[in-house]
């Protein structure tokens, strides 16, 4: 097992998967936007954003990655 920070809430968790399992599972994740930046997240904040995200209109996405674009 390894220790990772959550990017969102900053707590030091370990990690249930390896390197490569987490790596797979973002790879096919729809999370997975090149573009963008990325971070690591406990359960707790990716539930969070999750159902943040699900919550967002196609037009919002777009408006936050134009924002994203400009920085």
């Amino acid at each position: 097992m390894r220790l990772f920070k959550c990017d969102n809430c900053k707590q030091l968790y370990k990690s249930g998967w390896t390197e490569e399992e987490a790596q797979a599972e973002y790879d096919g994740s729809l999370w997975n936007v090149p573009s963008e930046p990325t971070g690591t997240l406990c359960n707790d904040c990716f539930e969070f954003f999750k159902e943040w995200f699900a919550k967002q209109t196609p037009a919002d996405l777009k408006r936050m990655r134009e924002q994203n674009e400009k920085h």
